[in-house]
């Protein structure tokens, strides 16, 4: 498991067991535990209701098959999933880029150095001052439970805008 996700799941694991406020939550992203599905993602794979009969199946196993590639860790607050794309080829999780499923369907592309990297980007809805405070929040966290500090490169991005997605469409078979 990657450093900075594990560090975020025990944040959030920390926050809710001391009744504190996680802001991150707060700001509409939440980990997700016990191998659970996006609740998005969980009723694309039932398929869509706008599709009938044989495209419908087509479309669920499409969504099955994309799962099998693929390793969500969060959802935010409109229900978007946010996890690794490891691929047919499955590609360690370390080096495994991050991917984000919107409620359009659309999968896209998020940069950055991580997880945590990318869930502030999301969280903070492309506002540079709430991306630089759930950072600050972050690492004060991490700091306070005497852990070290997120790694350097959430701390050298200044703003949102440097970390905006690239679309890219994804094969779904």
């Amino acid at each position: 498991m990657p450093d900075d996700l594990r560090r975020l799941l025990e944040l959030q694991w920390h926050d809710a067991a001391s009744g504190t406020v996680n802001r991150l939550k707060s700001a509409g992203v939440i980990f997700l535990e016990h191998d659970g599905l996006p609740a998005l993602i969980e009723s694309e794979c039932k398929g869509r209701n706008n599709l009938e009969g044989i495209t419908r199946l087509a479309y669920a196993q499409a969504m099955a098959d994309m799962i099998r590639y693929s390793g969500f860790v969060a959802e935010d607050v409109d229900g978007s999933a946010i996890g690794y794309w490891f691929g047919p080829d499955r590609v360690p999780i370390e080096v495994a880029p991050l991917m984000y499923f919107d409620t359009t369907g659309d999968f896209s592309v998020r940069r950055g150095d991580g997880i945590a990297e990318a869930v502030l980007v999301i969280a903070s809805h492309g506002n540079d001052r709430a991306f630089s405070d759930l950072r600050d929040y972050l690492n004060e966290q991490i700091q306070s439970n005497r852990r070290s500090r997120y790694p350097s490169s959430l701390q050298a991005h200044g703003s949102s805008s440097a970390l905006q997605s690239s679309k890219r469409s994804f094969p779904l078979a």
